[in-house]
């Protein structure tokens, strides 16, 4: 399988924004690079050996997004037509697929740098096998805390618990997450907070399922899962099986519960202990109702994804669908807001 690689030249003090844009076009293959540690103290400690040794930060970054080719002609993306950004199952890349892409990029960061220094801001292109993609991971990831959890990766064999109650091993593949950027950070805060013994638990936007398997080792009986990406699927399977979780203890649902009556109801109304929802704050605002209606009464929602400046709009959003703001935290340029029903 082939991937082309495009690449946005930017600087550190961007790129969450630039990765936020990407998100709001439901390009959800995102790699950062920059010579920044990966993950900053308040996240894995202080213990400098994790850290690999990189150059000298000059301040610039690059983020890089990822659309699959199959047989050479067929990608599962999804395109920009006009201004909107719409669906296909089978849509045939060519060079009008992607100029239409990139322009709607080129002109969200064209406003985007209106507020802030985003460097160049040119966008390249390169091609990538998928094991050399995923394989790029091992080069920088390695275990790190939050709070009584520890995170290592499948490829380390000797796991540093460092104090910790609780190990998840993690592997991202190509649906990214591994719990060491802010908002992951966020609500497994959260949940190590709010989620109680034999809770059922949602999570909407899934991906690789970091945030189930957690709520699952904190003692939830059972979680459903959302997202609108068919490839978290083979993600979500191989770490529940690094896990050694039994894959009934989930069920996962392919689709937008923002929309889809039929998901909606498979979903279920007034279910759910707590809900994990660590996605953009514009999906989160017209999913609000949504959330809300799968909550039991007592439930909690734990939100995240929220990028400084708009976790306002969302806790307005949560408690015009009835639920109560409990609490605000923020981690770097990331909001999580809490609410209750």
């Amino acid at each position: 399988m082939k991937w082309i690689c495009f690449s946005i030249h930017t600087t550190v003090e961007a790129e969450d924004y630039v990765s936020a844009i990407l998100y709001s076009l439901d390009v959800t293959n995102i790699e950062v690079v920059d010579n920044q540690p990966v993950f900053g103290l308040e996240v894995q400690g202080d213990y400098p050996e994790l850290y690999p040794d990189l150059p000298e930060d000059d301040g610039s970054a690059e983020v890089k997004f990822y659309l699959e080719v199959k047989d050479g002609t067929e990608n599962t993306a999804l395109l920009n037509s006009g201004t909107e950004i719409q669906e296909a199952d089978t849509c045939p890349w060519n060079e009008s697929n992607f100029q239409k892409l990139l322009d709607e990029i080129q002109i969200r960061m064209m406003e985007l740098k209106k507020v802030m220094d985003i460097g160049p801001a040119n966008i390249t292109r390169d091609e990538t096998d998928e094991e050399d993609w995923e394989n790029n991971w091992k080069n920088y990831f390695h275990g790190f805390s939050i709070g009584s959890l520890r995170i290592e990766p499948t490829w380390e064999e000797n796991p540093k618990m460092d104090g910790a109650e609780k190990l998840l091993r993690i592997d991202p593949g190509l649906a990214f997450g591994t719990g060491a950027h802010e908002t992951t950070n966020l609500v497994i805060t959260q949940i190590q907070k709010y989620l109680k013994e034999g809770d059922q638990v949602l999570d909407v936007g899934c991906g690789s399922g970091i945030l189930s398997i957690v709520s699952l080792l904190y003692g939830a009986n059972f979680v459903t899962e959302t997202d609108i990406d068919p490839l978290c699927k083979e993600a979500v399977s191989e770490n529940f099986l690094n896990n050694k979780l039994d894959e009934s203890l989930t069920k996962l649902y392919i689709g937008d519960l923002t929309s889809d009556k039929t998901l909606q109801d498979q979903i279920g109304h007034g279910c759910y202990d707590v809900v994990c929802a660590n996605i953009l704050a514009d999906i989160l605002i017209p999913m609000a109702n949504q959330i809300a209606d799968t909550m039991k009464k007592g439930a909690y929602v734990l939100t995240s994804g929220i990028i400084n400046g708009r976790e306002e709009d969302v806790a307005r959003a949560l408690s015009d669908a009835g639920l109560t703001i409990v609490e605000k935290n923020r981690l770097g340029d990331w909001w999580n807001v809490t609410a209750q029903k």
